[in-house]
């Protein structure tokens, strides 16, 4: 019988049967590596670094815009005076960092500060590189149950502790703060508090946002009936924002029922007298607005 076609011809050439294996070697790897990609961005895009806030902080920074605190506020007295003395240098070197993050979270307790930074892995990386040369001693590395974290010796004998998991990178000076927040990120039953959880879902497009307890805030005003009016809300959220050279706040409060805008302009003078006993070398201007269900108070300083 007469072969058409020789044998040979009809096996893959060994050659061959090499670099197809080398192909879906490779493709198998990229798929991984972009699997993982879009793993660590979707993580990263999902943290949230309010579930970490443990109880009773006397305050919570929310930076959603990096560039108007770094090109505006930063860049202006006495404003750069007034975030500096309660950001911490190291909390601003890395914010301010030219590496792509897109916001930070800093919570204000007795005991010390302790920041909070949605990131991708990658991002991390190169942060805790940064650090690596930035500080003039190497860190010393430890476990806090399962998470890894640095300490990088700073001045005063201090340490700065720092760690990444599932899309957050977490800082601050004391171990405390470190640990709550550990215990709070590997929880599967931690959610953010409660008084703090309505307030916080509002526009997160306002480059800064400020959330103080209200007790603390001492804006009382006399009603017609004997009684003070002071805020309902446990806290008060305070949008931060530029305008025309100034720093702007807003507070919005809940119309009162059957009240002429007299009560409005004594709340929003107490709030203005506040402000300038806070930070006396501001000059400030205020604003008021309503609609049906709500007024809005506008401080302005520069």
């Amino acid at each position: 019988m007469v072969r058409l076609f020789p044998e040979t011809n009809m096996r893959p050439a060994r050659k061959d049967i090499t670099i197809l294996a080398l192909l879906s070697a490779a493709t198998l790897a990229l798929i991984c590596i972009l699997y993982r990609n879009i793993r660590y961005e979707r993580l990263a895009a999902e943290a949230d670094p309010y579930r970490l806030i443990g109880p009773t902080p006397e305050a919570v920074l929310a930076i959603n815009q990096i560039d108007a605190l770094s090109q505006f506020i930063l860049q202006r007295e006495p404003l750069r005076a007034i975030f500096t003395e309660h950001i911490p240098h190291a909390f601003l070197s890395l914010i301010r960092t030219d590496l792509p993050l897109s916001s930070a979270l800093i919570a204000y307790y007795p005991r010390g500060s302790i920041l909070y930074a949605p990131m991708e892995q990658r991002i991390a990386r190169r942060l805790f590189k940064r650090l690596d040369q930035a500080f003039a001693f190497p860190p010393q590395e430890g476990r806090d149950g399962p998470i890894h974290v640095s300490y990088y010796p700073d001045t005063n004998h201090r340490f700065l502790g720092c760690y990444y998991h599932e899309g957050l990178f977490v800082a601050s000076y004391n171990r405390r703060l470190l640990t709550q927040a550990i215990e709070r990120h590997v929880s599967d039953t931690a959610s953010p508090l409660p008084e703090l959880a309505r307030i916080t879902r509002r526009d997160t497009h306002v480059p800064l946002r400020l959330f103080l307890p209200s007790d603390s805030v001492h804006i009382h005003v006399p009603l017609e009936d004997s009684t003070l009016w002071h805020p309902r809300e446990p806290w008060l959220a305070l949008d931060l924002f530029p305008s025309e050279g100034n720093l702007c706040c807003l507070n919005e409060q809940p119309r009162e029922a059957h009240t002429d805008t007299t009560l409005y302009q004594a709340i929003s003078d107490s709030a203005q007298a506040y402000v300038r006993r806070l930070f006396p070398m501001l000059n400030t201007t205020t604003q008021i607005s309503y609609d049906e269900t709500a007024v809005y108070y506008i401080i302005c300083g520069h």
